[in-house]
């Protein structure tokens, strides 16, 4: 009885610190021992989720594992291992809710509308990719990075999953910058000429790569405004915002 109190606890602990900081704030066995508390509702699943990461290095490397490899596990079986992957399937199923109201799209013009609704307000970096099949018809949205209000980090591995697993050909990369202007940062363009050179030597189109500010919508690509936010509507969000960061 005091062990399940004590288990209880722990799992109580972890769930506000995701809550607080997010998956990305933890540890890889950490996150997996979260993870896992949806699939052993009871117990202490930290020993596993150790053998986990032992056995597969991180979460991608698990749900992306051959079922009876994944089973394998001590601690593990079949029906944790399928429970595990479809994990997966409960972030496609966001990703896919998303991106609905961008599916329709046909114009760039709406695509800007869509990117300025999903980051200009944003209070941290994110870095997103839309990918394109052969058509230049868009497929789904997804979030590859989260940093914090002045640095994101995208790892060309999750670019090269994304477009893989989405059975994208082309792709428009976007990142947002909180409380500022859309132009690009020297970071920015040279991050742009490395994940452009990535894309070539992949085989796929990097359509554009974007930036979205207060401001507007910035071509890192082309060097060149896409979109200007409404003028009179700018001053009064710096002024918002800078009251916002003021009380913070």
């Amino acid at each position: 009885m005091a062990e399940d109190i004590k288990h209880d606890g722990h799992r109580k602990r972890l769930l506000e610190t995701v809550y607080n900081v997010g998956l990305n704030g933890l540890n890889m066995i950490q996150a997996t021992e979260f993870v896992l508390c949806y699939i052993f509702p009871r117990g202490d699943v930290q020993p596993l989720a150790h053998r986990l990461v032992d056995k597969f290095k991180n979460f991608s490397n698990m749900i992306d594992a051959n079922l009876n490899d994944l089973a394998s596990v001590k601690g593990m079986g079949e029906a944790s291992a399928k429970k595990l992957k479809c994990m997966v399937q409960v972030f496609n199923l966001y990703t896919a809710c998303k991106a609905q109201g961008l599916k329709s799209s046909t114009t760039y013009g709406e695509i800007y509308s869509y990117l300025e609704n999903l980051l200009r307000y944003k209070n941290n970096e994110e870095f997103y990719i839309l990918g394109f099949n052969n058509l230049g018809v868009f497929i789904c949205d997804r979030c590859v990075a989260r940093g914090s209000s002045q640095t994101v980090g995208v790892d060309a591995k999750e670019i090269s999953n994304f477009m893989t697993s989405c059975n994208a050909s082309s792709a428009i990369l976007v990142h947002n910058h909180p409380n500022s202007t859309c132009r690009a940062s020297d970071r920015d363009i040279e991050s742009h000429e490395q994940i452009n050179n990535l894309f070539n030597f992949a085989g796929y189109t990097l359509l554009d790569n974007l930036v979205v500010g207060l401001d507007g919508i910035y071509s890192i690509k082309e060097r060149q405004l896409r979109k200007v936010f409404d003028e009179s509507q700018l001053l009064k969000d710096i002024t918002a915002n800078s009251k916002k960061i003021d009380k913070n």
